[in-house]
């Protein structure tokens, strides 16, 4: 037998049933029986018979006419119907109501006193009725019990008690009567903690009232009306109730069209009928909450309507609420004299109505009177005037609304304005009446739109932009808001339009001046002033003339008159003029020196006053020529001699200028040379030839231009290039009087070669330093020269004392170390030579070597540098393995996996990136592979072994064993090694037997009962288990079972875990007679000192239990887990509990026994 040191806690739950009722009905009704003694394998069918829970009893009852008698106590089950059927009861408590059956009725009713129905927890309403039958004194939902869901298929049909200590003081209560649903919403004060509950119903119809109506009210529902109240009666505990009711539902309407006059109403027993207020949310659907505050009493409540009622007028609200009277109402628009008034017809009925006669107040007027629903009136005065709407409906019911209602005078339309001319501020002013009447706004539109302007006082002063016709709109509005308009034709006159064309005159000619002004019809010209803007007098004739002196701009200004006159005299306007009288041309000219064969310049120095222009010019040049060219003229002499020219100039205007001068013409030298061309670098030398004509060789000076620069001012000059090629090269020879004449030539400075070469960065590598194993120089060269010469010859010169000639080859090689400088010329036609050198170094190189160790594979062979040798230090080593290239410096160690030939090559490199490689071919041998194979299944339980066979190579050995057989047995988990052999090669490998955790069975302690009580047996460590002696355990197999021995009995069981390995424990029940135990079921608190306390003091391990103790309600009044003997009738807070019986629940938390019954408490 194993023992646990584990401490073992056993929890218990209670577990509440939910059931589905079936869905087969009964054809005929029948009465079922459920009480707290019963049993659910009864038939229940008789009160001996009864079931033990309302579930079972539920599911039997499916006639739709069933009943169910259920006696008192606490059911802890949820209520779940599925048929219309009745509860009869005593006082009954359930944890849940749910009702979701469509179309089905649940009536509770009650049986024998106190006939109580009582919801713990949750009330669902998503589709049923719960009918409240009149025999059942209350249907509660205990405090704390809340609700779900509500409306028009599942509702409370009959009062609805809602039971609240502390928490949320509003309250909702889904109550309906017949097919209506009307939830009531309730919000309040509570003072205290102390239980209280609040009822609220709905009946349908019209409630009896207590005394008149309250003043302003005309009718309340007779539709629908809710009852409230409190228990106890009028709890003091509650206060500023707040009721809210919904109106207008699908089933039933209330007629609500004004949420203004709707109001609730209410009395109790000892109050008449009052106004709670409150505004109805929307028309036809909605809600109302009371307005009133201090309400502190619950009782009867119905929707209201509201009157007024004065000594001229008669106005009600118009909701129905149930009435067959009419409700007669009207509203109307507009509101002054000469208007037409609209009145619109509100009135309510619910049978129709069959009349509407309307009086408009205005006896003697045609029109006073109207039968129509909707009617118009036309009232020819201000005044007030009675108003009134009498209907008849159907019923033979009448109503009137009377209403005074005030029209207010449209007033006449007077206004003037003033004569303006175009420019001038016109004058607006209203001089309208309105029969007494306050006239406090005006609106002129001004007729100058689009958009027009707009002016909002009595006087406006407004200047047109535009002379013309405009329609003047005048409207004028009372302080009552009565308006009157009056439009009319305004007339704003133009000013007239003064013209003339003056004409510009050269100076010594008039000015011509003809006034050409015109007027707008039916306006004429009336007069004109001239002022012709040099200070000289005015004139008013049409036509003038006028001569001005000095020339230049004048400005002339006409005024013309109308014949109109505004509010400055006659309408005017002016216009002002230039005129101009231009000055004569002022002509002046030069010329340049002259000579023969050559452009003579005539440069214009003519000056013409702004804003005339030289519009011609003609020259004569006294040879017989003659040009017209403006502003300047060339002419070519071709004799020497003295020549008379002459300028005639004509300005824009038409005036005219002239001026002459003479001209002396003069003989031109001569010019030339000879040269020798050179190469580019050396000097050129030019030699000037003499005059032709003698007597012009002392007057002669030289110059010489050589591409366009002015350089040397001698006879025969010598001359160094700048650049190879053609030059531009021109001799000037001039003589005293300016004279000159030129020489032009190209002179060539022939090109040089252009030798180059560099290194051919195309090639990799091929550096300016190589080493002398491979060097290997290869060059890109050119010897070039300008396209305009030609190569002669070219050339190498290796440095290593071989040449080439003509230049060919593009690559060299040295057989030695050293510095070598190489040089590349070339040589023109013309015997132009030049050309380059460059230096080129040979290092020495390294030589690489190397061996190998090892031979078996997969293994790891090591490689190893023998005599690798170098000049200079080496730097840089790396191998290449199979064209796997490996950096590092020997040894190398290689995992080579594959046998046969492979290729290694040893490169080595020294500090100057001199190399050398080695290769060699090496063949590998293959080392044994090792295989395994299996006799048997792992992982291995406890007890099981395993045959494992190795092979692979000509001999096996398994380390650590002392025979070479291939197989070997084997019993439990671990990694065993194996060595094989194959000619020189070996290898080892290892395998690993694995094996599952053991199976490890614990049944918990042994346990002693009492003889007719069961015990909880717990066994751990497998997934699957089986027991024996079955008779005595409520089950064979699994891991927690029940056992109920009447004698001391050892339990054993057996069983696999998940990984199918067994194992078995066992444990004792010890049965034991149990004590006798005393429970007292009565205490008197009273402080006498006798009996109170509840003494426990006879319940062995009183410390183990939890003690629960509630109302008659199932109220939980008091709790511990730890009892002291000290509980005297009060709850968790220490307040006293009223006299009564209280019911109390033990059950021991580690051996589950328990305990249940009442406890009478006497004061």
């Amino acid at each position: 037998m194993k023992f646990s040191t584990l401490r073992l806690v056993l929890k218990s739950i209670l577990g509440l049933s939910v059931f589905t009722v079936a869905t087969i009905k009964s054809l005929s009704a029948t009465t079922y029986y459920v009480s707290k003694t019963g049993n659910d394998a009864n038939n229940g069918l008789s009160v001996a018979n009864a079931k033990l829970t309302i579930t079972a009893a539920a599911n039997l009852a499916t006639s739709g006419s069933d009943v169910i008698v259920i006696s008192t106590g606490y059911y802890a089950e949820t209520i779940q119907v599925g048929y219309s059927m009745t509860f009869s009861v005593d006082s009954v408590q359930v944890d849940q109501l749910t009702m979701n059956k469509t179309g089905i009725t649940l009536t509770i009713d009650g049986n024998t006193a106190p006939k109580t129905f009582n919801v713990k927890t949750k009330i669902t309403l998503t589709d049923g009725i719960v009918k409240i039958g009149a025999a059942l004194a209350a249907f509660r939902a205990l405090d704390g019990c809340t609700f779900s869901g509500g409306g028009t298929t599942s509702f409370i049909d009959g009062a609805l008690h809602i039971g609240l200590t502390s928490g949320s003081t509003s309250l909702t209560f889904p109550v309906g009567a017949g097919s209506d649903y009307r939830p009531v919403g309730l919000s309040f004060s509570k003072s205290n903690g102390t239980l209280t509950y609040y009822v609220f119903r709905m009946i349908n119809g019209k409630a009896a009232g207590n005394g008149a109506l309250p003043t302003g009210i005309r009718n309340y529902s007779a539709v629908s009306y809710f009852v409230g109240a409190t228990v106890p009666a009028n709890a003091t505990n509650s206060s500023n109730f707040a009721i809210t009711l919904k109106y207008d539902s699908v089933a039933t309407d209330d007629g609500v069209y004004e949420t203004s006059t709707l109001r609730i109403l209410g009395y109790t027993s000892t109050t008449t009928w009052k106004d709670h207020g409150g505004t109805g949310s929307v028309i036809r659907k909605g809600q109302i909450t009371t307005a009133t505050t201090g309400l502190s009493t619950l009782g009867t409540f119905a929707l209201g309507n509201t009157i007024v009622i004065t000594a001229t007028e008669r106005k009600t609200g118009i909701n129905v609420l149930g009435s067959k009277e009419p409700f007669a109402a009207y509203k109307f628009t507009g509101r002054c004299s000469k208007d037409t008034l609209k009145f619109t017809n509100l009135s309510k009925s619910i049978s129709s109505i069959l009349t509407y006669t309307w009086n408009f107040g205005e006896a003697g007027s045609a029109g006073n009177a109207a039968s129509t629903k909707n009617a118009v009136h036309k009232y020819a005065n201000g005044g007030t005037y009675r108003v009134s709407l009498t209907i008849l409906n159907a019923d033979g019911n009448l109503d009137s609304w009377v209403q005074m209602i005030t029209v207010y005078a449209t007033p006449f339309v007077l206004k003037t304005v003033n004569n303006v001319c175009i420019g001038e501020q016109t004058v607006f002013t209203d001089f309208s009446t309105a029969n007494g009447e306050t006239i406090s706004g005006w609106n002129w539109n001004l007729g100058d739109g689009p958009p027009a302007t707009i002016k909002t006082s009595k006087i406006v002063n407004f200047t047109y932009t535009n002379p013309g016709g405009y329609k003047v709109i005048l409207k004028v509005t009372t302080a009552n808001g009565c308006a009157a308009s009056d439009t009319f034709d305004y007339v704003v006159h133009a000013k007239p339009t003064p013209t003339f064309d003056p004409k510009d005159v050269c100076f010594g000619q008039s000015v011509v001046l003809d006034d050409q002004s015109t007027a707008v019809a039916p306006d004429l010209i009336a007069t004109r002033k001239w002022d012709f803007g040099d200070g000289s007098a005015t004139s008013t004739a049409k036509t003038v003339t006028h001569k001005y002196n000095p020339p230049g701009l004048y400005y002339v200004k006409l005024i013309s008159y109308s014949n109109y006159s505004g509010q400055k005299g006659a309408c005017r306007d002016s216009i002002t003029k230039p005129v101009r009288t231009f000055a004569l041309p002022v002509v002046d000219y030069t010329q340049s020196a002259t000579c023969i064969t050559e452009e003579t310049v005539f440069t214009d120095k003519t000056q013409i006053m702004n804003p005339d222009y030289a519009k011609s010019y003609f020259w004569t040049f006294g040879d017989g020529g003659n040009d017209t060219t403006m502003y300047g003229a060339k002419h070519t002499y071709l004799l020497p001699g003295i020549y008379k020219s002459k300028l005639v100039v004509t300005s824009n205007a038409g005036c005219i200028g002239s001026d002459t001068l003479s001209v002396f013409v003069q003989p031109k030298p001569s010019a030339g040379y000879t040269v020798t061309e050179k190469c580019f670098g050396d000097s050129t030398a030019f030699l000037r030839k003499t005059q032709t004509v003698a007597s012009l060789e002392p007057l002669t000076t030289y110059s010489w231009r050589i591409d366009n620069t002015l350089n040397f001012f001698t006879k025969n000059p010598k001359v160094l290039f700048a650049t190879p090629g053609v030059h531009n090269v021109v001799m000037l020879a001039q003589t005293n009087h300016g004279c000159r004449d030129s020489a032009v030539g190209m002179v060539m400075a022939h090109y040089i070669p252009t030798p180059t070469f560099n290194l051919d960065k195309s090639i990799v590598p091929n550096d300016s330093i190589q080493c002398l194993k491979y060097n290997n120089f290869k060059f890109s060269f050119n010897v070039g020269i300008d396209v305009n010469d030609t190569i002669l010859n070219s050339g190498w010169r290796w440095g290593d004392g071989k040449t080439e000639s003509p230049a060919t080859s593009n690559n060299h090689s040295y057989k030695d170390t050293g510095v070598y400088t190489v040089k590349l010329y070339g040589v023109s036609i013309h015997n132009c030579m030049d050309s380059v050198v460059q230096k080129f170094v040979v290092k020495p190189s390294p030589k690489a070597k190397f061996y190998k160790e090892g031979i078996c594979v997969p293994d790891t062979i090591l490689f190893k540098d023998t005599a690798s040798k170098s000049i200079r230090p080496l730097a840089k080593f790396t191998w290449n393995i199979n064209g796997s290239v490996v950096v590092g410096k020997a040894p190398l160690k290689k995992y080579f996996s594959t046998a046969g030939p492979h290729t290694v090559s040893y490169i080595v490199e020294d500090n100057q990136g001199c190399s050398d490689t080695m290769t060699q071919n090496f063949t590998f041998t293959v080392k044994p592979v090792i295989s395994f194979s299996f006799i048997g299944s792992m992982p291995l339980c406890k007890g099981d072994s395993i045959d494992i066979t190795a092979s692979g190579g000509d001999t096996i050995r398994w380390i650590g064993a002392k025979d070479t057989n291939h197989t070997q047995k084997f019993y439990g988990k671990g990694w065993y090694k194996v060595k094989a052999t194959s000619g020189i090669c070996t290898s080892i490998d290892s395998v690993q037997v694995k094996a599952f955790p053991m199976a490890n069975i614990i049944v918990y302690r042994d346990t002693t009962i009492y003889r007719g009580k069961k015990a909880h047996l717990y066994a751990v460590g497998a997934s699957n288990y089986w027991w024996t002696d079955s008779s005595t355990l409520n089950k064979g197999h699994g891991d927690s079972v029940i056992a109920r021995p009447l004698t001391t009995r050892m339990y054993y069981v057996s069983g696999t875990d998940s990984n199918g390995c067994d194992d078995n424990d066992s444990v004792l029940v010890t049965v034991v007679d149990p004590p006798l135990v005393r429970i007292p079921n009565l205490i008197t608190p009273n402080g006498d000192l006798q009996n109170d306390f509840w003494d426990l003091s006879e319940l062995a391990d009183l410390y183990l239990f939890d003690i629960r103790i509630s109302d008659r309600q199932g109220k939980l009044v008091y709790f511990t887990g730890n009892y002291l003997n000290d509980w005297k009738a009060v709850d968790n807070t220490g307040t006293d509990l009223p006299p009564g019986i209280y019911f109390y629940y033990m059950k021991n938390r580690f051996n589950g026994e328990e305990f249940r019954g009442y406890i009478q408490v006497i004061r």
